[in-house]
């Protein structure tokens, strides 16, 4: 092209460009061939992009405010800074030319409602906020649209006085570290929906059996003031794993958060499902209480070896006779939560040393993941009647130990 033409086809884009007096981001849209969106999602900047990228955000934030004081040259002139900034030979560059593309990365693996990985698919912001959401989609620190495909629901309907199956489903997955994160925890939101309408609607029911059928001093109360939540407390434990691998409801006097034995429900996966009562972990001040009743030999003491020895007891919940050789098991003993030694001030020859090293009071019939579904045919029968059984067992023993901690004013 001869120098005279090409000068005057050099002017004739700049006076166009001059000329412009839209929105300040379609300016940078009409000279880059993209929008600015879509520019900083897919693309690496260098420092000269990152620069003209504020340049452009000033001005688009400031643009409506500024628009009926701003004289049309000074328009002109934003226009003409946005859509493309001169280099030292006088042409005008865009940051698309300026800056190379940047490939598009693959979404990390999740784990569907059937347990199988399957990567997430990438594409660009062109839905609406509401195809969005539906599809979890986020960007990622490397600018880098990433979509996750949610899990549907299960289509499984909840049936009163049952743990369904999904529950089950649910738990196994939290109990293995690597779906135990918010990504895929977010990814089966609405499994989890699921999971806690079936797990509160089961607590609620088998709150009514119990108040009609075994402990009269049980209240109604309301799920969430039965039901412990499923995020777990992380600042001060080495497991970092955000949710915990179980359900749990407590049903006493003064619900979960209560100072009295009771009767608690804990489901995990992996046949690690169990009926408990009594007391676990309670604080100092109680503990001592009952040690109390144990040196002193009390008539509440006398009481309560003697429900632990009863036939339908031992044979729901174990012999009260711990077993150092194997590691003390059965019946109260068992669990980690009691003492190696004697506690303080007592002597180590003491004739109940086993009940008072014990922290807690607390005994324990468990079932495997079928029996809780109702689908063990080893182990048939209902999951919820099975609880309520052996709560009928248990229901003297929680009864002596708040004798113990909360004696009657008579």
């Amino acid at each position: 092209m001869p120098p005279r033409r090409a000068a005057a086809a050099q002017a004739k884009r700049r006076f166009a460009e001059a000329e412009t007096d839209s929105d300040p981001s379609e300016g940078a849209e009409s000279d880059s061939g993209e929008s600015s969106a879509s520019h900083s999602a897919y693309t690496e900047e260098g420092e000269d992009a990152e620069e003209e990228d504020e340049e452009l955000g000033a001005s688009s934030e400031g643009a409506d405010e500024d628009e009926e004081d701003t004289p049309p040259a000074a328009k002109r002139k934003r226009g003409a800074a946005v859509g493309g900034r001169k280099s030292a030979g006088g042409r005008s560059t865009s940051s698309q030319t300026a800056t190379p593309v940047k490939r598009m990365k693959a979404a990390p693996g999740l784990v569907g409602s059937n347990g199988k990985g399957r990567s997430g698919a990438l594409k660009r912001k062109q839905d609406s906020d509401e195809e969005e959401e539906e599809d979890g989609s986020s960007v990622d620190g490397d600018g880098v649209l990433q979509v996750t495909k949610l899990a549907p629901a299960p289509s499984q309907k909840h049936q009163a006085g049952k743990v369904g199956f999904p529950v089950i489903d649910f738990l196994a997955h939290l109990a293995n570290p690597v779906y135990n994160d918010r990504e895929w925890f977010h990814a089966h939101e609405k499994v989890w929906k699921w999971v806690k309408e079936d797990w509160d609607s089961f607590v609620s029911n088998f709150l009514e059996t119990l108040m009609d059928d075994v402990d009269e001093t049980v209240p109604f109360l309301p799920a969430k003031d039965m039901v412990y939540r499923i995020h777990r407390d992380i600042r001060f434990s080495n497991d970092k794993t955000p949710y915990k691998r179980t359900l749990m409801a407590t049903f006493s006097r003064g619900g979960r958060k209560g100072p009295y034995a009771g009767y608690h429900l804990v489901v995990r996966a992996n046949g690690q499902t169990g009926f408990h009562a009594g007391l676990w972990d309670p604080p100092a001040p109680l503990v001592n209480q009952i040690r109390e009743h144990i040196k002193n030999d009390t008539q509440e003491f006398r009481r309560l070896k003697q429900v632990l020895s009863t036939k339908e007891f031992v044979r729901t919940f174990g012999a009260p006779k711990p077993d150092p050789k194997k590691g003390v098991q059965g019946s109260l003993w068992g669990s980690r939560d009691q003492l190696k030694s004697a506690p303080k001030g007592v002597d180590k020859s003491h004739p109940e040393i086993h009940y008072l090293r014990l922290k807690s009071m607390c005994i324990s019939v468990n079932f495997t993941d079928l029996e809780v579904t109702n689908d063990d045919p080893k182990k048939p029968g209902d999951f919820k009647t099975k609880c309520i059984e052996a709560g009928k067992v248990a229901k003297d023993f929680v009864e002596v130990l708040n004798e113990m901690m909360y004696p009657s004013p008579d």
